[in-house]
This record gives C-alpha cells, sequence and structure tokens, in this order.
C-alpha cells in the first residue's frame, strides 16, 4: 500500500510529464489521476485543484532548472564569456522544448498565478547572465561601451527561439544552430 507521501510525488510526477508533453491546457485532473494510479481523494487531499498542482510542479521544474545555471556560473575557473560559453553550448532537445518556456503561450498563462514561476525563472536567467556580461565589461574581456542588457536578451532569446524553430522546422538540432550562432557572436564581441 502506498503512503500518502507517495501517492502526492506520483501526481506530481504524473502532472510533470502531462505538462510537458500536452500543455497546461490539455492536461486534466482525470488524466493526472489516470498516469498516476493514484484516487480522486489523493489529488484533492493535496492539492486544491489542477492550478496548485500544475503551480507546485512549475516551482520544481523553474528551481531545477536555476541550479543548473548555478552550476554553470558559478564556476571559478571559467572567465565571465567562458561560463555564457558554457551555458550556450549546454545540449538541448530541440524538439522537447525548453520545459517552461513552451507554456509561456499558452492562454492560461495569463493569469498571474500560473505564470509567476515562468516570469520568475526568465528574470533569473536574465539578471545571471546579465551579470556575467557586467563582469566581462569590467574585465575588459567586452567593450566598455557593450549594451548589457541587450546581450543578456540575445543569450537568453537564441535558446527559446531556438527552440521554436526546433519545433517549427521539426529539426531537433535547430535549437543547436541558434545558440551557436549567439556563441559566435559572443566569440567576435571580445576585445
Amino acid at each position: 500500500m502506498k503512503t500518502a507521501i507517495g501517492k502526492k510525488q506520483q501526481i506530481l510526477k504524473a502532472a510533470r510529464e502531462l505538462l510537458l508533453e500536452v500543455g497546461y491546457e490539455s492536461m486534466s485532473p482525470a488524466m493526472v489521476l489516470k498516469r498516476s494510479g493514484a484516487g480522486q481523494g489523493s489529488l484533492y487531499h493535496h492539492f486544491s485543484g489542477k492550478k496548485e498542482l500544475a503551480r507546485t510542479v512549475l516551482d520544481e521544474v523553474a528551481g531545477e532548472l536555476k541550479a543548473d545555471f548555478i552550476k554553470v556560473f558559478q564556476n571559478d575557473k571559467l572567465t565571465p564569456v567562458e561560463k555564457l560559453d558554457h551555458y550556450l553550448a549546454g545540449p538541448r532537445q530541440g524538439l522537447n522544448g525548453c520545459k517552461l518556456g513552451r507554456l509561456a503561450n499558452e492562454k492560461a498563462f495569463v493569469d498571474d498565478e500560473l505564470r509567476v514561476s515562468i516570469e520568475q525563472y526568465f528574470k533569473f536567467a536574465l539578471a545571471e547572465v546579465r551579470k556575467q556580461v557586467e563582469q566581462a565589461v569590467a574585465d575588459g574581456l567586452f567593450p566598455d561601451d557593450a549594451p548589457v542588457d541587450a546581450i543578456a536578451h540575445l543569450v537568453v532569446a537564441s535558446i527559446q527561439g531556438g527552440y521554436v524553430l526546433s519545433k517549427s522546422v521539426a529539426d531537433g538540432g535547430a535549437v543547436n544552430v541558434s545558440t551557436s550562432g549567439a556563441r559566435a557572436l559572443l566569440k567576435a564581441y571580445q576585445t
């Protein structure tokens, strides 16, 4: 017999899989229950409904993505430009899309409660990239007049836009071509 904690984790795992496969709008509590094997009472014992369940999953995913960022950006053996390059060079499965960014275009995400996890993650990502660009300027690796915000947005957008291109042209590698372009621009921009 599974414990309540075990059921909660099963529900969260099922909801996570479904959010990535079909998105928030198409995911139903019935689908989560079927996939998790939990009863209706279990879902509503742990979560007030679909929105709270999704928000919990989105918070977990955002935390994992932030941890990936921190691993790269806290490596003191790398220069700020090398950190940006490593971040951009990370392997990505283009057809899967970004775990958070892929949900941003759903109508439901105009709701502040749902959007907050995505918004906070992308603000975090931009701030972390911005810090590296600022440090590159301070270290003399980028010109003094470098457009810090524009470069930070380029880095993040090359990944997110690459995911969109991958899906649009049915080529899982398109995201990596996009990030390679951003890497080349950063390398060429160095003083």
